[in-house]
């Protein structure tokens, strides 16, 4: 008898920038990602709690593998966490996504073009894919 083996969840810590449009489109990927792409395989946390020194979300890097997704390039997400629990297994930027993609910004941080984020979750869906096939 084969039993299905459940998949493995890979963590994905957004940009937690309010302030620009970028980091509102990183959570709605996020999100995106969590409730129609990958439901069963993508975990995440809190960044601010995280950063604020909550055990249980610092724990979270060395229990999954995990990608940022920072909105730009200071990398906020991506720095936070492996300077508080764990190395990345990616870091992505959300402008060198859309520069593969071919596609520009659009939207405010009040309200986004929703086809671009399921755009960036579907690339970042693919990066997920790739972990779970390395065994990471």
């Amino acid at each position: 008898m084969n039993e299905k083996t459940p998949p493995k969840r890979i963590g994905v810590i957004a940009c937690c920038g309010e302030e620009i449009p970028e980091g509102t489109l990183t959570r709605a990927v996020v999100r995106i990602l969590m409730e129609e792409l990958r439901p069963e395989e993508t975990a995440t946390i809190c960044l601010p709690l995280f950063l604020a020194g909550d055990a249980q979300e610092r724990d979270f890097a060395r229990s999954f593998p995990t990608l940022s997704l920072d909105g730009c390039e200071k990398r906020c997400a991506q720095i936070g966490t492996e300077k508080y629990s764990h190395s990345v297994a990616g870091g992505l930027v959300l402008s060198d996504i859309l520069v593969q993609l071919d596609l520009k910004m659009i939207g405010t941080k009040e309200q986004f073009d929703i086809e671009l984020a399921r755009a960036v979750a579907a690339e970042v869906a693919k990066r997920m894919d790739e972990l779970q096939s390395k065994g990471e």
